[in-house]
This record gives C-alpha cells, structure tokens and sequence, in this order.
C-alpha cells in the first residue's frame, strides 16, 4: 500500500516528456527570436554573419544541455545515469540525422561536425551538472 502512495513514479513517467518539452520550448523560442521581423532585423544589424552560428550553437548545445539536465533532474532518483541515458540517447538521434543529411549531400558538413561536437560538450557538461546536483540532494 505505502508503494502506491509513493510518487516516484510519476516523476519517472514525466522524465522524456520533459525533456521534449523543454527541447520544443527552446527551439520555438529561437525560431520566435529568428524570424521575428524587429528581432531578426536587430540580431543582423549587431551580429551581421555570426547569426548563424548563433543559431547552430542554440540548436546543437543549449537545446540538449537544458534538456539533459532538466530531463534528468525530473528524475526522482539516479540524476547521473538519467543524464547519461538521455544524453546517448540524443547522442544517437543526432548521429543518425547527421549521417543521413551528409549522406544524401549536405552542402555543408563542417556545421553538421562542428554541432555535433558542440553537443558533445553540451552533454557531458549536463552530466556533470546533473552529478553535482544529485550530490547536493543527499
């Protein structure tokens, strides 16, 4: 009985939801920022060509750090191993989309390598603050 009154469970069910969220919640926002006419018309006049990077950098290392360690730290338990899992996880869908978008002739392979490493810092510094965080909690 007291195992069904615990709410464990629910944190656990919650955990890729979140993650999609809060991944969907910061793209939306960037592609809000991006294509909104006073924004953009602003963001080119002071970044001019590094908008780019700007977007590629949002897209390959913010979006996922946010979404590891928040997904991660839904988790009741085991912050650390949930960060690591969702990070292989991402891991993998970027490595496949990667690989398909180079394979049927990207016109720019440098940015898909240079994203994919941004998001390999991403993850494991996600890691890392997700480790941190679980040790503060006991």
């Amino acid at each position: 009985m007291n195992n069904l009154m615990n709410k464990d469970w629910v944190k656990w069910l919650l955990v890729l939801p979140v993650v999609f969220g809060v991944w969907s919640v910061i793209q939306l926002l960037l592609a809000f920022l991006i294509t909104a006419p006073f924004y953009s018309n602003l963001m080119e006049l002071f970044y001019g060509p590094y908008i780019i990077f700007l977007k590629e950098f949002t897209f390959y290392a913010i979006a996922p750090y946010w979404a590891i360690l928040v997904g991660a730290l839904t988790a009741p338990n085991y912050n650390f191993k949930v960060a690591l899992a969702l990070a292989t996880l991402i891991a993998v869908i970027y490595v496949f989309s990667a690989s398909t978008v180079i394979f049927l002739g990207a016109k720019s392979p440098l940015w898909i390598t240079a994203g994919t490493i941004m998001f390999l810092i991403a993850a494991i510094l996600a890691c890392i603050h997700a480790k941190r965080e679980s040790k503060l909690k006991n």
